[in-house]
């Protein structure tokens, strides 16, 4: 009976560890409800098979219901095959893996006696933490590549030692109860290793509902900045276009005022008033108006900073197509590139400069930016202090590019950085 109870529950533990592996590589094709429900159904499905043991009609049909399950999931279908393969590969590994362990320690493999004791449901609970762990960290290696996880970075080696350090108790406690004799303690200590698995994933869904909260916190944080940026600008605009209407009003009894006084030889004044309205209507020109806010608010903070910082600035945009991916992020790169060359320019001993280039076109999205770097940082590293705050750097930069089916290149020669972003403009 405690042969079927633990056959149904690594049925579970097999269908979590398989949805975690496609969670990690690829969006949900289902809303949240949805996508529970069909999982539950697998579930269950899988739970029924494994309860039922019909050795290689069990095998086809778990081959059928992970390949089925990666239909939850927005991949192509030779991919739904390949990670099929990979999860069933890497299952059955892990089983050579605790069974040679077995061997090792006590000459016995209890995988292939026909005894399914509590020390077969013992190193049966031991593969599923390693293939538990196997897929734990590459979910942990991909979201480092991708730079898509906002907790610290000395979190993770403590997330890999309590699996770790698990499956090592369990071989104690294998070995242990090899020589008990009551059933009653060694169902209790079963009882406790389920437990320490059940642990091991709350523990890590606590620390992903953790990252989860930081990465929210910083995405609302860029938003009130944004808005506030977007009032600034709508104010800007504002009182720039009041300033030109009041100009194109007055224009009549202004030219008639100016010329009165260039007659009267009062050229002092009109040269003075001359330089006030060109002083206007220059700053208009600054104003950066291309009916998409959430750009244009943040180019313009940070044009405003070069502004301050006495950096020449160079801005090209060509919009021959609407912008349709989400602004939020494109202008996440925008504002991330222009942080990274400001902050270069307030090193360098050179000219400050900043050139940036942004074009939309045949349903692509190009953006070149450079500017002056003395400084040579090879891994692209941020310099900044606060490492934290500053997560949206130049891979959160790739990421968003990649997520949109394009890429990002960073250069550095001749003392000049070289920003290269291309990304399709989709929704």
């Amino acid at each position: 009976m405690l042969s079927k109870i633990f056959l149904v529950l690594t049925a579970v533990v097999e269908v979590y560890c398989y949805n975690m592996l496609l969670g990690t590589f690829f969006k949900p094709k289902f809303d949240l409800k949805k996508h529970y429900i069909f999982l539950g159904v697998i579930c269950f499905l899988h739970m029924i098979n494994s309860y039922l043991n019909l050795n290689y009609i069990q095998l086809a049909l778990i081959l059928i219901l992970f390949f089925v399950l990666s239909f939850a999931y927005d991949c192509k279908v030779y991919l739904k095959f390949v990670f099929t393969a990979i999860f069933v590969i890497d299952t059955v590994v892990c089983e050579l893996v605790i069974g040679a362990l077995s061997m090792l320690l006590q000459n016995t493999n209890y995988y292939i006696s026909d005894d399914q004791g509590i020390e077969w449901i013992v190193l049966g609970i031991a593969t599923k933490l390693l293939l538990y762990i196997t897929i734990l960290i590459t979910k942990l290696v991909h979201q480092k590549r991708k730079s898509e996880r906002y907790y610290d970075s000395k979190s993770i080696p403590l997330l890999l030692i309590m699996p770790f350090t698990s499956l090592i108790i369990m071989f104690m406690l294998e070995f242990a109860m090899s020589y008990m004799e009551s059933r009653g303690m060694q169902i209790l200590l079963l009882v406790v290793l389920v437990l320490l698995f059940i642990s091991n994933i709350a523990e890590f869904e606590l620390l992903n509902k953790q990252s989860k909260v930081v990465r929210d916190h910083l995405e609302l944080e860029f938003l009130k900045e944004n808005m506030n940026s977007q009032i600034a600008h709508y104010e800007a605009i504002y009182n720039s276009q009041q300033e030109i209407s009041k100009i194109k009003h007055d224009s009549k009894n202004i030219y008639t005022a100016v010329l009165a006084q260039v007659q009267n030889g009062k050229l002092d004044d009109v040269e003075r008033y001359l330089n006030d309205t060109i002083t206007v209507l220059s700053s208009s020109d600054k104003i950066v108006n291309t009916n998409h806010p959430t750009i244009d608010a943040v180019i313009q903070s940070k044009l405003s900073k070069c502004d301050e910082e006495n950096i020449k600035t160079e801005l090209k945009y060509f919009y021959n197509e609407e912008i349709v991916v989400n602004e939020i992020e494109l202008s996440i790169i925008i504002g991330n590139l222009l942080d990274n060359a400001i902050e270069a320019n307030e090193k360098t001993q050179s000219e400050r400069y900043i050139n940036l280039l942004i074009s939309v076109e045949n349903s692509e999205i190009n953006i070149t930016m450079e500017n002056p770097s003395e400084q040579i940082n090879e891994d692209l590293k941020t310099t900044k202090r606060d490492h934290h705050s500053h997560g949206y750097g130049l891979k959160s930069i790739l990421a968003i590019a990649e997520k949109h089916g394009g890429t990002a290149r960073f250069t550095q020669s001749n003392n000049a950085f070289i920003s290269y972003v291309t990304m399709l403009n989709k929704e």
